[in-house]
C-alpha cells in the first residue's frame, strides 16, 4: 500500500503527462525498479437460501499491485563494501595462520621422521671408520714419501 501511495504521489506531482513519465525515467535511472505482483484476495459472502439457510460463497479475486524496489543509498553500499573487505581480512588472516600451524605440524613431523630414521646406525658408523681409516693410512703413505723425497733432497 506503501508503495502505491509512492506511484501515485509522483505522478500526482507531475502536471501533465511529460513531466511523470520523465520523473518515473529519472526513477529507473537511479536504480529503481517496478515488479508487477499479482495477489489472490478470497471474498466470502454470506448468502441466504429459500429455506432460510445461510451458505457461505467464496469468490477469488486477482488484484495487480505494482512492488516498487527502491535503489539503495551511497552510505549503505559503502557500507556493505566495508563489510566485504573486513570480511576478506579476516578470512587473509584466518588463512595465515592455519598455514602457519601446518608448517609447524608439518616440520615437528618431519623431526620425528629423522630421529626414528636413526641415520647413525651401527652399519653407517662402521662404513664411516673404515673409510676414515683408510683415508689416514693414505695420508701416513704420502706424508712419509714426501718426507723421504725431502730429506733426501737435503742430504
Amino acid at each position: 500500500m506503501k508503495n502505491i501511495f509512492i506511484i501515485f504521489l509522483l505522478v500526482g506531482c507531475a502536471t501533465n503527462q511529460e513531466k511523470a513519465v520523465k520523473h518515473f525515467k529519472k526513477f529507473e535511472y537511479y536504480g529503481g525498479k517496478v515488479e508487477d505482483k499479482t495477489d489472490t484476495l478470497r471474498i466470502e459472502t454470506i448468502v441466504r437460501g429459500k429455506d432460510g439457510k445461510d451458505s457461505i460463497v467464496y469468490k477469488d479475486v486477482m488484484i495487480e499491485c505494482p512492488e516498487v524496489i527502491f535503489p539503495k543509498s551511497k552510505t549503505e553500499v559503502r557500507q556493505e563494501a566495508r563489510t566485504e573487505r573486513a570480511e576478506i581480512r579476516n578470512e587473509r588472516k584466518e588463512n595465515k595462520v592455519n598455514k602457519k600451524a601446518e608448517t609447524k605440524q608439518i616440520k615437528s613431523n618431519n623431526k620425528t621422521k629423522v630421529k626414528e630414521s636413526n641415520c647413525w646406525s651401527w652399519w653407517n658408523k662402521v662404513v664411516f671408520a673404515i673409510v676414515f681409516l683408510v683415508i689416514g693410512y693414505c695420508l701416513n703413505i704420502v706424508i712419509g714419501l714426501i718426507y723421504k723425497w725431502l730429506i733426501k733432497g737435503i742430504l
